[in-house]
């Protein structure tokens, strides 16, 4: 039991990590990072559902990113 709990405790901060510095996570609810995918990269239930987009090159030439 002792082990879940601390399990609980660590997954929310990885989860959070992913959220880049520059983001402000203060009363933050969902980050999409528009990188394909529809989860929500903050970590609380709040995925969506990828209909029709097509990712594409970023503003850098990064591919999938927007």
């Amino acid at each position: 039991m002792k082990r879940l709990a601390l399990l609980s405790l660590f997954v929310p901060a990885l989860l959070a990590a992913q959220v880049p510095n520059y983001v402000p996570t203060d009363g933050l609810v969902a980050y999409w990072p528009l990188d394909g995918d529809a989860t929500n990269a903050h970590g609380a239930d709040y995925d969506g559902n990828i209909a029709g987009a097509t990712p594409t090159n970023d503003r850098h030439g990064e591919e999938s990113s927007a």
